[in-house]
């Protein structure tokens, strides 16, 4: 049975849609980022009257305006943007903002829907490795806007560690510190005995090459001669001379 020319044509359009749909998807996917801001809860967020997630977007638009008019951003012919971001460009995620332990996070992409756009690169979103940077230029820019400091983007924290992370950090180096300060202590201890050692050593055996001339023993051996000598003159009839 042969097909109607309208059929055909409208199963190809709705493959190109689907296939268009899914490369959309799967670009997004790619290339959405989180950010978290430090110690603030979701009710604490929407019920600021200074309004952080449109100030949120806003402060992006212009940092990533800012970057790509004169870095290479992957747009147009020489990499660059010639169009302006807004605020419409920088898509925040369903169900964003949340909590997300004690912070706040936000999961979003920046469109470059409205972007002059290379053939070979992307057509949806712009690249996640260019908006990490963008973002890291800008952390201060980006807590001055939303009134909140921002403590991770995507898993890399970038706010300052935890205290448990800082004692983490110095209680080992501390233990080591103390243990290197042992060892030292005890090496020079046992050297100083040793030196000790080697210099009463020395004393003994200088002591013991000196000959005596002790006078009293001297004086013993000279009367014991004299004693004797006189015992053996009388013995054969001759005076003794003392």
């Amino acid at each position: 049975m042969d097909v109607p020319q309208w059929v055909k044509t409208f199963i190809c359009l709705a493959v190109v849609v689907v296939s268009a749909s899914a490369t959309q998807s799967e670009e997004i996917e790619d290339n959405k980022i989180s950010i978290r801001f430090d110690k603030v809860n979701l009710k604490q967020w929407n019920e600021n009257e200074n309004d952080p997630t449109n100030k949120f977007q806003l402060i992006v638009a212009r940092s990533v305006s800012d970057y790509c008019s004169g870095s290479d951003c992957s747009l147009g012919e020489n990499g660059s943007s010639t169009t302006p971001f807004t605020v419409s460009d920088i898509m925040i995620l369903e169900g964003y903002p949340t909590d997300e332990n004690a912070d706040v996070q936000i999961v979003f992409y920046v469109s470059i829907a409205n972007q002059q756009k290379s053939e070979s690169g992307n057509q949806f979103a712009l690249k996640k490795s260019i908006l990490e940077v963008i973002l890291k230029a800008h952390l201060m820019d980006i807590a001055n806007a939303t009134s909140y400091s921002v403590v991770f983007i995507g898993d890399e924290r970038v706010g300052a560690p935890l205290d448990g992370t800082l004692n983490t950090i110095i209680i080992p180096i501390a233990i080591a510190t103390l243990v290197l300060l042992i060892l030292i202590t005890l090496c020079l201890h046992f050297n100083e005995k040793r030196q000790e050692k080697q210099r009463k050593g020395l004393t003994t055996i200088k002591r013991g090459d000196i000959p005596s001339n002790d006078a009293h023993s001297e004086g013993i051996v000279l009367t014991s001669v004299n004693k004797n000598s006189a015992q053996a003159l009388a013995e054969v009839g001759e005076p003794a001379i003392v």
